[in-house]
């Protein structure tokens, strides 16, 4: 293990977010023999972030973090990961990301971590690493590859995309339907008072048959019957 530099990360960051990430590497079981090599270092986008501690001079923080894992799968082949993963005013807030519904880390393509941070990797390190910077349109329709460079959600080691599997694509990849408010956790009976707000900010009217709607640990609940359709840059709303 080389410690080739030092760069500072909150603690919050440090110990919630990061420590995650590092805990999905330690958790990998696609491996063959335990042998894993991982790539880290920081990342300055254009407008560097600085602190000054009290008694001590200005110091420029990075924006985020990078990590490139690679390793050598049960059949022999060398298979890469790469995320890139932001220091950013949401991931200093407190310890807890990695338990919210919506704490995501994201894959990246090892091309887009070298723009990034000038770093260039061997040919065979990006080609190993299943996602595209680019892509051409017969990749796009194989693959289901909604842009790029691709960015994938994951929430867990299995979730890792691998050569062959295909992209998840997510209703907002599609539609312009978000959540506009909710009360989680209200003083009172929470299991019946809480509700969700959403609006749909599309031109035409959306089906929502099959949506569900879930915090990350209890059983996805069904779509409400009267939001069969949302209207058109409307908001709807339903209690739990």
């Amino acid at each position: 293990m080389f410690y080739t530099n030092a760069s500072l990360q909150h603690e919050n960051f440090n110990q919630d977010e990061w420590l995650e990430l590092e805990d999905w590497v330690k958790d990998l079981t696609r491996d063959r023999d335990d042998k894993i090599t991982s790539f880290s270092g920081p990342v300055w986008f254009d407008h560097p972030r600085s602190i000054t501690p009290p008694g001590r001079e200005t110091a420029l923080i990075p924006d985020a973090f990078f990590k490139i894992v690679c390793f050598v799968n049960k059949q022999d082949e060398l298979e890469v990961r790469a995320f890139l993963m932001t220091q950013d005013a949401k991931a200093l807030a407190d310890k807890q990301g990695k338990q919210l519904f919506d704490f995501e880390n994201y894959q990246v393509s090892v091309a887009d971590i070298e723009v990034h941070t000038g770093l260039i990797f061997p040919d065979i390190v990006g080609a190993r690493n299943p996602l595209y910077y680019t892509a051409g349109e017969e990749m796009r329709t194989r693959d289901r590859i909604s842009h790029t460079p691709e960015r994938i959600e994951v929430s867990g080691p299995e979730e890792l995309i691998a050569e062959g599997q295909s992209r998840t694509r997510f209703k907002d990849d599609d539609i312009d339907v978000f959540i506009a408010a909710a009360l989680v956790n209200p003083r009172t009976s929470e299991r019946h008072n809480e509700w969700v707000s959403i609006i749909n900010l599309e031109n035409a009217v959306v089906d929502l048959s099959g949506w569900t709607l879930s915090d990350g640990k209890r059983t996805p609940l069904p779509c409400p019957a009267n939001w069969s359709r949302v209207r058109r840059r409307g908001y709807n709303r339903s209690r739990r």
